[in-house]
C-alpha cells in the first residue's frame, strides 16, 4: 500500500504515485470526482488538443518514473537515456533490450505500451483549435 509519494516513500511508491497524480489530475474536473469516465475523457482531450506535445510529454515524463522505479533494480537502466530509449520504443516496436524489474516499472511500461502506439499513431495530427 502506498504511504504517501513524498518524503518517506520509496522510489517506486513516488514514480506510481506521480503517474497516478497525472492520470487524475488530466481527468478531473475542480471540485468533482473523479470517475473512470471523466479519467478517459481527461486524457482523451489532452491528446487531441495537441498530439505531439502529449506524445513528447508522455516520452520525457514516462522515462522520469520508469528511471526512478528502476535505476537502483535494473542493470541495464542505470541513466535517464536507458529510460528514455526504453520508454520510446514502449511507443513503438518495443525493441529495447531493457525489461522492467520493478512493480512500478512494470505498471508504467504497462500503461505505455497499452495507449503509446495509439498515441503515436496520432502525434502528426494537427492540434484542435481554440
Amino acid at each position: 500500500m502506498l504511504r504517501n509519494a513524498g518524503v518517506g516513500a520509496s522510489v517506486d511508491q513516488r514514480a506510481v504515485g506521480a503517474m497516478a497524480a497525472m492520470v487524475v489530475a488530466s481527468g478531473a474536473r475542480p471540485g468533482t470526482r473523479a470517475s473512470a469516465d471523466a479519467l478517459a475523457k481527461g486524457l482523451r482531450d489532452l491528446v487531441n488538443r495537441d498530439p505531439m506535445q502529449a506524445a513528447v510529454a508522455t516520452v520525457l515524463g514516462g522515462a522520469y518514473l520508469f528511471w526512478l522505479a528502476e535505476r537502483d533494480a535494473n542493470p541495464k537502466c542505470r541513466t535517464y537515456l536507458d529510460a528514455l530509449v526504453f520508454v520510446s520504443t514502449c511507443l513503438n516496436v518495443g525493441y529495447a533490450q531493457v525489461f522492467a524489474q520493478t512493480e512500478a516499472g512494470k505498471a508504467i511500461a504497462t500503461v505505455l505500451m497499452t495507449f503509446g502506439p495509439a498515441l503515436a499513431a496520432k502525434i502528426f495530427d494537427a492540434p484542435l483549435s481554440g
